[in-house]
Formats: C-alpha cells, sequence, structure tokens
C-alpha cells in the first residue's frame, strides 16, 4: 500500500470519528437541554394549572371538562389530577407518536429523561389535591433528529471541500516525494537523473542524497565506458588514426567471408599511397603522420556523406602504405568509387607531400579465402597506381547501370503485396544447450525464388521500401507463430528506414498491439550503428515495444557501442557481439579483454550478451568463460523443428 493511500485512510478515519464525535456530542447537548427545559416548562403549567384549578368550584364534570380543555389545546403528554387518598380524580395521557424516518437507535439513546411537573391543588384552606402534569417529547426528539441529520449533512460538506483542498496541499507535499520515487526507480534501470531539492527539510536531506548517488553511479559509468573503448582501440586499433590494425582487419575480412549472406554486395576497397616508402624517407615523422591522419579522415568523410548507399562500413591496415575499407551491401559501388576516389585526390592536391594513390574495389565471392581476396584486389590497386585510375571487378555482380530500376520496384511491390516472403532461421542457444530463440534472416520471393536479404536489400533501401519489407515479415512472424504448436520465439534484425518512417511504425505498433500473446516472442533488434546515429528515434520505439511485450537489442555490437549515450537508459534486453570481434576469439587476447570488460558492463544493465559468426567449439570455450551467454549454431532451420539434442 502507497504512501498516499495510508495518509488518505488516516484522514478518513480522522474525519469520521470527528463526524460522529460532533454529532454525538451536539445530540447529548441537545438532549440534556430539552431535559432541562421541559422540566422547567412541566412544572411552571403544573403551578399555574394548580392555581387556576384551586379557585374554580370542585365540581367533578367541571374539573374534567378543565383539564381536557388545557390538555387539547397544549402539547402534553399526561395531565393528572388525584385526590389525597390518592386516587386519580381526573386523567389525560396521550401515546407518544415519533416521524417514522426517526431510527429505534436515536430513540433510544437521545430520548430526554423529563421529570414531571408535580403542584398542589387546594380548596380554600385545606389541599384538595396533587396535579402531575407531562410535556409531550415528541416535538424535541424530531427537532433532535433534524439537527443531528443536519448536522452530518454540514460536517460531510465541509468534510468534501476539506479533502478537495487538502488533496491539493498533499499534492504539493507528496510531489517532491514522486520525484524521488521516480528518481529511484530510473537508479535501478541505470538512469541517472537528478531532482530539484524541495522545500521539506526531511524530503530536501533524501533528495540530496539520491542526487549525490546519482551523479556518483553516472561518473562510474562512464568512467567505465571510456575505459572498456580505450580497451578496444589500444588492442585493436591504432590511436592516432582509429583505423582498425592489419591483424584485426584481418579477422573482420575471414569473419565477413565465413558467416555473412553470401549473396549480399560486400566489396572490399583498398586504398594504396604508392610512393609511401619514398615519403617516409624524404619527409619528416611528424609531416608524414599528420598527412596520413589527415589522408585517412578525408577517406572516412567522403563515405560517412553515402551512408544511405550501404549498411556497415569497417577501415583497416592491410599493410603501411595500404588501407582497406570493407563495406556491405553497398549499391552503387562506381558512384561511390567516384566519390571517393575526388575526396582523397583533392586532398592529395592539398597535401605538403605529393601522394601517388591508386584504388581499387572487388565484391568479395562465395567459398573465397581472404589470401585469395587479398591478392585480387591488390593485383588491381597495383594497376591503378599505374594508370592513375580506379579498378572495379564486376565479374560476379551486376552494376547499376545495367540494372533496371523499375524491375526491381515492381518485383518487390508485387512480392510485399502477395507476402512472399519468408525467413532463413538460425537457433540461438545458451552455453547449457539451451534454446533461446531463432535468428530470423529476411527472405522475400523474387521472381519465384526465394533470395536472403543481401540479394535485395540494397535495392530496396534505395527505392525507400526496407521498412515495408520489415513490416511484412513481421507479419509473416506472428501468423507463422499463430499457426505453430510450439512456443518458439524469433529475433528480427530491423532497418534504418523503419525508424525513420513514422507511418509504418503506427502500422507495426498497431500489428503488435492486436497479438499481444505472439508479440512478447519477438525479439526486435537494430544494428549498433543505426542507434547511434538514430538513438531519439530507437529510444521511442524501445519503449513502445517494450510495453507492447517484444524483447529489443542490438546486433553487430562493438564498434559504436560508447557512441551510444546512456545506453542504459533505453533498457534494452540483449545484444550481440559483432562477428569480427568473435572470430578466432581464442587466439586473438586483445579481443578478449575488451569482450570480457564488456560482458561484465553489459551485465550490470540486465543485457544478455551473445555472440554472431562462432566456427569452432574452442571459440565456443573461450567465450563462456569470458562471460557470453550464447551464440547462433550455425544450422540452418526453416520449418523443421529444433535437432533432439537441443533443450527447449
Amino acid at each position: 500500500m502507497s504512501l498516499v493511500v495510508r495518509l488518505w485512510i488516516a484522514i478518513l478515519i480522522v474525519v469520521l470519528i470527528s463526524i460522529v464525535g460532533g454529532v454525538a456530542i451536539s445530540a447529548f447537548t441537545s438532549k440534556r437541554f430539552f431535559e432541562e427545559q421541559l422540566y422547567l416548562k412541566n412544572m411552571d403549567n403544573a403551578n399555574m394549572l394548580a392555581m387556576t384549578l384551586s379557585t374554580m368550584d370542585k365540581d367533578p364534570i367541571t374539573l374534567e371538562i378543565f383539564i381536557a380543555t388545557q390538555f387539547d389545546i397544549g402539547h402534553y403528554r399526561r395531565i393528572e389530577l388525584i385526590d389525597i387518598d390518592g386516587e386519580p380524580l381526573v386523567s389525560n395521557e396521550a401515546s407518544v407518536e415519533l416521524a417514522e424516518d426517526i431510527p429505534q437507535w436515536f430513540i433510544e439513546v437521545f430520548t430526554p429523561k423529563v421529570e414531571p411537573g408535580v403542584s398542589l391543588v387546594t380548596d380554600g384552606w385545606s389541599q384538595f389535591g396533587t396535579l402531575y402534569v407531562e410535556t409531550g417529547i415528541n416535538i424535541a426528539l424530531e427537532t433532535m433528529w433534524k439537527g443531528a441529520r443536519r448536522l452530518v449533512f454540514g460536517m460531510g460538506l465541509v468534510a468534501v471541500f476539506a479533502g478537495m483542498f487538502g488533496s491539493m496541499v498533499l499534492r504539493l507535499i507528496l510531489n517532491p516525494l514522486g520525484k524521488v520515487v521516480d528518481q529511484a526507480e530510473a537508479l535501478g534501470q541505470m538512469r541517472y537523473i537528478k531532482v530539484k531539492e524541495p522545500g521539506t527539510k526531511e524530503l530536501r536531506r533524501v533528495v540530496k542524497v539520491m542526487n549525490t548517488l546519482s551523479d556518483r553511479f553516472k561518473r562510474q559509468m562512464d568512467e567505465e565506458y571510456q575505459r572498456l573503448d580505450a580497451l578496444r582501440l589500444a588492442g585493436l586499433y591504432e590511436s592516432r588514426t582509429g583505423v582498425a590494425k592489419a591483424d584485426y582487419f584481418n579477422t573482420m575480412l575471414d569473419s565477413q567471408l565465413a558467416f555473412r549472406d553470401a549473396d549480399g554486395r560486400n566489396v572490399l576497397v583498398v586504398v594504396r599511397v604508392d610512393n609511401f616508402r619514398h615519403i617516409i624517407k624524404d619527409y619528416p615523422a611528424d609531416l608524414v603522420a599528420q598527412t596520413t591522419h589527415g589522408f585517412l579522415l578525408a577517406g572516412r568523410t567522403s563515405l560517412a556523406r553515402l551512408r544511405h548507399d550501404f549498411t556497415d562500413v569497417r577501415t583497416g591496415h592491410i599493410n603501411e602504405s595500404e588501407v582497406g575499407v570493407l563495406i556491405t551491401e553497398v549499391f552503387d559501388l562506381e558512384y561511390l568509387i567516384e566519390v571517393l576516389e575526388s575526396e582523397l585526390l583533392a586532398f592529395a592536391e592539398s597535401s605538403q607531400i605529393p601522394l601517388k594513390i591508386g584504388i581499387a574495389a572487388g565484391f568479395l565471392r562465395v567459398h573465397e579465402s581472404r589470401i585469395d581476396l587479398l591478392e585480387r584486389v591488390r593485383d588491381m590497386v597495383f594497376e591503378s597506381a599505374r594508370s592513375g585510375k580506379p579498378v572495379i571487378d564486376h565479374s560476379d555482380f551486376e552494376t547499376v547501370a545495367d540494372a533496371n530500376e523499375s524491375r526491381w520496384k515492381q518485383a518487390l511491390s508485387e512480392a510485399l503485396q502477395a507476402r512472399k516472403v519468408d525467413t532463413f532461421n538460425y537457433p540461438m542457444l545458451d552455453y547449457q544447450r539451451n534454446f533461446v530463440h531463432y535468428q530470423a534472416w529476411l527472405g522475400v520471393d523474387i521472381h519465384g525464388e526465394l533470395r536472403k536479404s543481401g540479394y535485395f536489400a540494397h535495392w530496396a533501401r534505395h527505392l525507400l521500401m526496407m521498412d515495408q519489407v520489415d513490416y511484412c515479415v513481421t507479419d509473416f512472424l506472428l501468423e507463422k507463430m499463430k499457426r505453430e504448436s510450439n512456443n518458439y520465439e524469433y529475433a528480427l534484425l530491423l532497418s534504418a528506414q523503419l525508424l525513420q518512417n513514422p507511418e509504418t511504425l503506427a502500422q507495426l505498433y498497431y500489428r503488435l498491439s492486436r497479438e499481444p500473446e505472439y508479440a512478447k516472442r519477438l525479439w526486435l533488434e537494430f544494428r549498433e550503428e543505426t542507434v547511434s546515429i538514430l538513438r531519439q528515434e530507437f529510444a521511442v520505439f524501445c519503449q513502445t515495444v517494450k510495453n507492447l511485450g517484444c524483447k529489443v537489442g542490438l546486433k553487430r555490437v562493438g564498434e559504436s557501442f560508447a557512441e551510444i549515450i546512456n545506453v542504459q537508459e533505453l533498457g534494452l534486453d540483449y545484444v550481440k557481439l559483432d562477428s569480427s570481434f568473435i572470430h578466432d576469439i581464442t587466439n586473438t587476447p586483445a579481443s578478449q579483454q575488451f569482450i570480457k570488460g564488456f560482458c561484465t558492463l553489459a551485465h550490470s544493465f540486465n543485457m544478455r550478451v551473445f555472440a554472431d559468426g562462432v566456427t569452432n567449439s574452442d571459440d565456443t570455450r573461450t567465450l563462456e568463460q569470458l562471460g557470453v551467454d550464447g551464440e547462433i549454431a550455425m544450422m540452418e532451420v526453416i520449418e523443421a523443428p529444433l535437432p533432439d539434442e537441443i533443450k527447449v
């Protein structure tokens, strides 16, 4: 029971006691008053009648007529004349008739107890008899009952107005307490808010302590973020340029080739400074370092302007003179290379050091090894350095110029309208072999063949249809769960376009609200980089779908986690580490240190940590020791039940 409810109960009890006590005191006071006044009236009337009777003729008929007349014109209950022998000479008595609305308990408790008036009647100098007079009490009792009712009503009305006023006062008094409660709840959810100190002395002390705790915890979390990001940068990236070291970039390539969608338009771009060896001999080291930093910054700036043309970009050294750029789901590679070349050449022209640049790009091929990929693209970059023009290998993928935009739009539109969508499902397991959920990859029927997202995502994104694909596949999963006899749960990676389209989001929220039983079995996730860019939109999405029962998480986590400000306030249920951190983790001490610290931080936020891209049992054991909660089992299951050895 809340404090406010307890206070209101206490106030109601006090008000009720006040009303009952006030009415009781008033009624007993009235009863005493009527008893005194009626007794005096009885005595006065008895004396007056006795004097009159003493002067009258004592004829029995005359006495009876006179007393009867007085009894009829007054409000008497009894007038009785008794002779000196105790025998009644004249007796008039009326029954007590009360209003029907007076309750019996009131009559029994508050009926006035009035003594009769007694006076002597004489005949000359001798005593004739004794006169008894009693006034009727029915009017007094009815008056007392009406007064009690008016008093209850009046006090009740006063109590109502006092309660309304007291409610406002109580709200003002307890408003700071409510803020303290909200602050405490926020602190439990790792949200560090501060509250203005109230005027009430006791509450001011509490708020001051809570604000101090909030500041302290926020400072500790910020320090932990910085420490973790510094650990990641120190072990895997160059501190000055922020570019991945050669070993880590090779791991990125290995994980991309081993784990990512083979149908995806994923490309490796190699940029070579062909005269780098001469530069480091002929120019000061500081100038070379400054030029290198500016060169890499120019390249990253150009790629940042093209964020809508791909999903992820990773940059790393191949060797001292070559930088590799791994880009996933590229739309227009020719235009991207054109922009990159223009930016780098502009920097080279303004540089104090002459730079001879070569640029080459090649799509990643199915079953191609990292060594073969690097050899193929590096051969092209040497050719580019000699010719002065970028070289692009299109041997396995069509160019945007060769594609038919209207044909793609028609194919996607027809598939979405007919709900020709499906998912490619991989089970996510914890390290006790318990089933967690299916990782559901998007699938759309293109010209009669079910294709993974890598085949169509670049066109869907270019045509601003990716949010519709997300909605259709979510709708498909809800219907799939309704058809299934099991309780399997599904995780679905959604696109940035969904967060940027309020209309599609409204449709999604409505659809989820209609299926609360199945919405709670959906795990909705976005790429880490998407959330770092669209944090406010994601925060609204996160709060809305969690209220509808869904779980929310981040995928491909690690590169930009520290850039998501106050990530603990989002209330995430889980995160999935990027495969580039996971691949060959057993032989990568720097990644091990980062993941161990990351798991500790995530678990303090009540988030589960899963791994993408685990390909061998040694890495599984290592990840379990580092604190990771589970991983995707590398076996595709579209409609078939889970294998028997997996516990559900």
